[in-house]
């Protein structure tokens, strides 16, 4: 090869290098800056409310130093050839120095004083790394001082994520490790980590090969656990049919629990009717010799595993004393009336949100209902109504789809009855306010359908649904949406033999909780829901139903994040004001939820034992309650828990509580989601597990 051949081939492979080169730095730039902006939705709201609430700018005083520092390394002063890293950071400095300026701008003095402080002692310090490396060190040395400084800056960030892949194994679920912040890290740290190597720097390819690592660690826990994730989630939503005993069984006082959403289908039998349930569009129900000995085997095995279960638990039996059992729920449980700031009427749109999503369910099933008997008199229950607006919201659409079922198929609309049933101290009077907007907006909607108005009539029915509210046979279709999985009472057995706190420092159910305590709150639920099967079962006409839906937790396990997430940042609370000699240990240590979030293999097990009712038909969802804002999700939140809570809080703890309570736990709320967001919304935002089940009264002659 003749010598001008070897320089052209060389120059084209040094063309090529170099092309590598600037488009691993560049897509670092483009990636790192996707994570610079990801803060922008806070500041909007800072700026539209003039005020930085309880935000802390912290973050961004830490980033802005780390950016300085990479920043400095790029120039060429200190480094050659890497002007992409002076880019990058020189572009995320004077984005995380305005959201500094934002900050102060609109904290309160003190707040201002202390950032304008740490802004001080950042330019100070970068002066100081500025001064030191000029003055003191040629250009090889100053290259591995400031080296060394952005090393150590850097890792210190990628390490962050440690704790997330700690809690994801503890776990087992990546409820709190955002896809996209794995896979934006990834991205950018492997760009830097390639850049970094094509140029031979240890302080590139060094700290961004640790990102890379650490971000692949991440993809791949969420690739294994995301899987199983999905798989617990999605087995609520096939249809299930389970067996339906051949014999007449008489109800029981005892249950297993009910959870999630489900919709229950009253087939009271008649006699000389082989199929009862067919007419609701179930299709013919009449059994086979070979079904009646399946569904006999069924039995046989079912009755296995109950005895199995039940053998298991023998060895963990919780006291029997109720010493620690201070609370009468049914005058003590309810949610914050009135429609001040802090009510329940102004923080239930979490609430308002799960109904939206499955309204369809509970009107096409009250519609279904309608249609298979058309009643003149249509009567509606809906247990647990609470107070404010969302009360009326499921009626109205229930009674426009039957005004239209009826319409359609030539009838004469039908009365609607419809009773609203919450405990006695419910504030019912804030229900009745929206009524006469209710009925305006329902007969005008109507009306613009040129149809009639329909009688519309309600009642309030206060009372617990752990026993009978309605005579026999009284009622077309029940449902109740967030109620269910309020227990009539704190379970017995949470001390130990001395009458001392079994599950001290918490409230409900944690991974530290003695074996015990879930199934103290197991035993109750049971209890309780199998006498809510009862109630109600007596309680509709043939071919009735009952939707229902109520927060669950997605695996068998108790302490299940999905499920206990938010009470044990409540313990985290309480255990600040203790620590702060706000309140007194002994009494966080008394205190304790009656609250249970069942799983879906209990249900099924409750429903086949009870006997009463069969499952139809399940489905699980989780619900996306974010706002795209980490704050405002946080805020959000802790005021609706607030709303729930405030009533029992301040009947154990005394009054004045609820205000620094719950303004530490939005703190703590705030603080969990800014850590999990940057990136996107926190695993598409706090996850409501709202699960369904569809049950149908089983064939009975005598209840």
């Amino acid at each position: 090869m003749i010598p001008s051949e070897i320089a052209a081939a060389s120059s084209s492979s040094a063309s090529f290098y170099d092309i590598c080169t600037y488009a691993a730095g560049i897509a670092g730039n483009v990636f790192a800056f996707g994570l610079f902006v990801s803060p922008m939705p806070t500041f909007k709201r800072i700026v539209q409310s003039k005020s930085t609430e309880e935000f802390s700018g912290l973050p961004y005083i830490y980033s802005l130093l780390n950016c300085l520092i990479c920043m400095w390394y790029g120039l060429p002063c200190v480094s050659y050839g890497v002007i992409l890293v002076a880019t990058v950071n020189s572009v995320g400095a004077a984005i995380q120095l305005v959201y500094v300026t934002l900050f102060i701008r609109h904290a309160n003095s003190a707040r201002k004083l202390r950032m304008s402080a740490l802004l001080a002692g950042v330019a100070c310090v970068f002066a100081a790394i500025v001064f030191v490396s000029l003055e003191f060190f040629d250009h090889t040395t100053r290259q591995t001082f400031v080296g060394y400084l952005s090393v150590a800056s850097l890792v210190s960030m990628f390490a962050s994520p440690l704790s997330i892949i700690s809690l994801v194994i503890r776990t087992k679920s990546v409820e709190f490790m955002p896809f996209y912040l794995s896979l934006a890290t990834f991205l950018m740290s492997i760009s830097f980590l390639a850049y970094g190597m094509l140029l031979h720097d240890f302080f590139i390819y060094l700290p961004n090969g640790i990102g890379t690592v650490l971000a692949v660690i991440q993809l791949l826990l969420y690739a294994y656990y995301s899987i199983n994730s999905r798989e617990d989630s999605n087995m609520p939503l096939l249809v299930i049919n389970t067996f339906r005993s051949s014999k007449k069984r008489k109800f029981s006082n005892q249950g297993t629990p009910l959870g999630f959403f489900r919709s229950f289908q009253g087939s009271k039998k008649l006699i000389k009717s082989s199929n009862s349930a067919s007419s609701l569009g179930y299709g013919n129900r009449k059994k086979s010799q070979f079904q009646g000995e399946k569904k006999k085997e069924d039995q046989e095995k079912f009755n296995v595993e109950l005895a199995t279960k039940r053998l298991a638990m023998a060895s963990c039996q919780p006291p029997s004393t109720t010493e620690l059992v201070t609370m009468d729920v049914e005058s003590v449980l309810h949610m914050k009336g009135g429609l001040g700031e802090t009510s329940y009427a102004q923080n239930s749109s979490l609430q308002k949100k799960s109904m939206e999503a499955i309204k369809h369910i509970i009107v096409d099933s009250a519609t279904d209902v309608y249609a298979s008997r058309a009643p003149g008199c249509f009567t509606i229950a809906d247990l647990g109504c609470s107070s404010g607006t969302n009360a009326f919201s499921l009626v109205s659409k229930i009674v426009e789809s039957i005004h239209e079922k009826a319409r359609q198929s030539e009838r004469l609309m039908p009365e609607i009855l419809v009773f609203l049933n919450d405990l006695p101290t419910n504030d019912f009077n804030s229900v009745f306010l929206n009524f006469p907007e209710f009925t305006r907006k329902l007969k005008g909607g109507i009306e613009l359908q040129e149809g009639s108005a329909p009688s519309v009539y309600l009642a309030a029915l206060p009372g617990s649904f752990y026993g009978r509210l309605f005579p026999s046979n009284s009622l077309d279709f029940i449902y109740s949406c967030h109620s269910l999985h309020w227990l009539s009472e704190v379970p017995l057995g949470l001390v130990d033999g001395n009458g001392k706190p079994i599950n001290k420092g918490k409230i409900y159910i944690s991974n530290t909780s003695h074996p015990a305590v879930p199934l103290a709150y197991l035993r109750q639920f049971q209890k309780d829901f199998s006498l809510f099967l009862k109630s109600r079962s007596a309680e509709l006409r043939s071919g009735g139903r009952i939707v229902v839906l109520i927060l669950g937790r997605r695996t068998d396990d108790h302490s299940d994040k999905s499920a206990t997430v938010l009470w044990e940042l409540l313990d985290q609370s309480l255990a600040i004001m203790v620590s702060q000699e706000m309140v007194d240990e002994e009494k966080v240590d008394t205190y304790n939820v009656p609250f249970y979030a069942p799983s879906t293999k209990e249900i099924e097990d409750e429903v086949g034992r009870e006997g009463s009712f069969e499952i139809d038909f399940i489905q699980a969802y989780e619900l996306n309650t974010s706002t795209g804002d980490p704050h405002k999700d946080a805020r959000i939140t802790s005021m609706a828990i607030r709303a729930i809570q405030e009533s029992m809080i301040t009947h154990h703890f005394g009054e004045g509580i609820a205000d620094t309570l719950f303004q530490i736990y939005s703190g703590l709320l705030r603080q969990l989601l800014f850590m999990y967001f940057p990136w996107k919304k926190l695993l598409n935002g706090i996850r409501m597990l709202n699960r369904g089940r569809r049950l149908k009264v089983k064939d009975t002659e005598a209840r």
